[in-house]
């Protein structure tokens, strides 16, 4: 840590998630709770080891706030501000052992500057939690890869584990760790040694005690997931709905950023980066991504659910764009035209709208796709 904080770009990283921190803390005093937060904290009051649609770590987390600051909206969201702080040094540490640590200072100003996760910091949801232990396990491979020892393989399971807890689509980035491994060369070996399935078998010890439940109460949970991707409807093919779901995905991630991220993955070359390394991030992003864009075809999910995915798309993003950047205008002045607040938080900070009890709703269905959010019961 005192390295990097000699460092020119990890002062400047630090500093920002420090101003963050107290930004958001601040924030999230004045913000009343919204319908999914008010959904968890009342799993908070029922401490239990798994419920209806999600894994135990938010309400264990929420109980944790709620009593050290009372059962409060400081109370509810302390921990979603500090795992998002969390998250940001995961970034930087992860952008750092790929590339630079410039690239990882830049992936951080992205990650402040998109939608999604600008705005959703301020909010206890699944999310916030499991991209926090999607992005450290993310890390934890990656150094893993090149050592024999078990030790890194257990942590890495146990880090995919604990976000599993929080969002069962943690599991998804298991998927990621096999295909980098299969198509990296000097990886391939792990997938026959103990040290890939020490890590999967990790991972899923943790799903135990859900599973338990489960079985106590009648598989509540897979038929929740199955009816609420509609897996249980016939198939019907929806391009209409795939196009959405693009937009969507240019709305909460910014369009401008959107774009050059489609560009970064459709040219190899595009800023000289380094194959395996560039290839990790590409794999941290595209299989959760198409996921969801073959889901669109048939169900038109929410636009956060693809939120893990952009920690490798942001990465992969601002490493290609490091080097243009240094050597070209265009690429500089298309960097100043992304700024920091281009979400309708600051305009309603401006208007003075977030004293309306409608608008934290509003806002935040809107950073998270959720359109039917300000008519759906809070509790």
């Amino acid at each position: 840590m005192n390295r990097l904080l000699r460092s020119h770009y990890g002062r400047l990283t630090f500093g920002l998630i420090l101003l963050g921190i107290a930004f958001h803390l601040w924030d999230s005093r004045h913000l009343e709770l919204v319908g999914d937060e008010a959904y968890y904290w009342l799993w908070s009051r029922h401490p239990d080891i798994c419920y209806l649609d999600k894994g135990p770590m938010i309400a264990w987390l929420i109980a944790a706030g709620a009593a050290l600051f009372g059962p409060t909206e400081f109370g509810v969201r302390f921990f979603a501000v500090l795992l998002a702080a969390g998250t940001g040094v995961g970034i930087f540490l992860l952008a750092k052992h790929l590339f630079s640590e410039r690239v990882g200072f830049w992936t951080v100003v992205l990650g402040m500057l998109v939608p999604l996760f600008a705005v959703g910091t301020s909010f206890m949801t699944p999310d916030i939690v499991y991209v926090f232990f999607w992005t450290w396990a993310a890390l934890a491979f990656w150094k893993a890869k090149d050592q024999t020892r078990l030790a890194p393989w257990v942590v890495t399971g146990a880090l995919v584990g604990l976000g599993m807890l929080a969002k069962y689509t943690a599991a998804i980035e298991l998927i990621c760790f096999a295909i980098f491994c299969l198509w990296h060369a000097p990886s391939r070996r792990h997938l026959r040694a103990p040290s890939f399935a020490v890590m999967v078998t990790t991972a899923f010890l943790f799903l135990v005690p859900g599973v338990f439940w489960n079985w106590q109460h009648g598989w509540p949970t897979i038929h929740w997931l199955v009816h609420r991707g509609t897996l249980d409807e016939p198939i019907h093919l929806q391009p209409l709905s795939a196009l959405i779901f693009l937009g969507e995905q240019a709305a909460v991630i910014s369009p401008l950023l959107f774009v050059g991220l489609m560009i970064a993955l459709c040219r190899p070359c595009f800023g000289g980066t380094s194959r395996a390394e560039r290839g990790y991030a590409v794999i941290l992003f595209l299989p959760l991504f198409i996921l969801y864009f073959a889901l669109s075809f048939h169900y038109s999910g929410q636009p956060n659910w693809t939120a893990a995915a952009y920690i490798g798309g942001l990465i992969l993003l601002a490493a290609a764009w490091d080097a243009p950047a240094h050597n070209r205008r265009w690429a500089r002045w298309l960097g100043c035209r992304q700024k920091p607040g281009r979400t309708d938080r600051c305009a309603l900070h401006h208007r003075g709208q977030l004293h309306d009890r409608r608008a934290p709703l509003l806002l935040f269905a809107w950073s998270t796709g959720n359109v039917h959010a300000d008519s759906q019961d809070p509790v």
